[in-house]
Order: C-alpha cells, then structure tokens, then sequence
C-alpha cells in the first residue's frame, strides 16, 4: 500500500521535516504550527486516513510515508509525545513536561509554557 495515494509525492521540503521529526532532530518548528502550515498540502497529496494518522500518531505514519518514498531514516523516540496516546506526560504542542495540581476535587493538569490547561473531576477522599 503506498501512502501517497492520490498519485502525487509530497515535496521535498515537507520529507526533510517529516525525517527530521521521526529521527529527533532538535530546535524544529513546532508540530502543530508545521501541520497547520503544510495541511493543505498534505490533503492534496494523501488520502484523508493518512492524513488524520499524520496529525495524531505522527511517530506511526512518519515512518511509512519515509519507507514509500524511499527515504532512509533512524528512528527516535525523541518526539513520541507528539502522539495522541502518549503517555509520555509531555505536552502535545511543545513537549515540555506537564505540571498536575490536585485540589480538594479536581486536578488541574497544564503545560508550562501556556500551551493549554484542563480540569478534572476527582472523587474526594
């Protein structure tokens, strides 16, 4: 199955970042402002699947989009807190480490530098 299925390769600019990601490379933009950057691009390029596996499991797809294209990398798992499902306890947006404040009821749960900040219900004691 090729990832590139709407018969169009994706540019090289986007595969140098994409392998870039996957092998850990540090100082890069972030994830989120580079997926907003390159969506439209993406779209055109890959089915909706591959896209929405791009977007939440990055370090699962990167690689498959890499190997279609014939692209070698070493993988890392420098940014596996880029997946929805990481349990890494880093941030999605930045990847700094999450703060947790539990008050009588609630936990609060946030990244440092702003990125976001949820609550949560907990039963007392």
């Amino acid at each position: 199955m090729t990832t590139h299925s709407k018969g169009e390769h994706l540019e090289a600019r986007e595969l140098r970042y994409l392998k870039a990601v996957i092998e850990g490379k540090p100082d890069l933009l972030q994830w989120k402002n580079w997926f907003d950057e390159h969506g439209s691009a993406l779209e055109a390029k890959l089915s909706r699947g591959q896209v929405l596996r791009l977007r939440y499991h990055p370090t699962e797809e990167i690689p498959q989009i890499l190997r279609d294209h014939g692209i070698d990398f070493e993988r890392s798992d420098a940014y596996e807190w880029l997946d929805v499902d990481s349990e890494s306890q880093r941030c999605r947006e930045c990847g700094a480490p999450l703060q947790y404040e539990y008050l009588e009821t609630e936990m609060w749960t946030s990244c440092p530098n702003g990125c976001f900040e949820m609550v949560a219900s907990i039963k007392p004691k």
